[in-house]
């Protein structure tokens, strides 16, 4: 019988400001420090604190959270 041959698993590991099975890049309002041995894909987390967010995606941990709204310019 023929056999598929055992590949070794390699494991994707998100980069900071990436998260979620396929390590996409963490929205606006959300970070990830990236992932680990342990959780080699955590999700993206949302601030913390209600009214904060980030200033743009992709960022690595909460202290890119910030209160402060952006003013839309028209």
């Amino acid at each position: 019988p023929h056999h598929r041959p055992l590949l070794a698993l390699s494991q994707t590991v998100c980069a900071p400001g990436f998260g979620g099975s396929g390590c996409d890049q963490c929205v606006i309002g959300t970070f990830s420090a990236g992932g680990n041995a342990t959780d080699p894909t955590p999700e993206c987390t949302d601030c913390p604190d209600e009214g904060f967010t980030t200033q743009d995606a992709g960022r690595p941990d909460a202290s890119s959270c910030s209160g402060a709204l952006l003013a839309a310019t028209c």
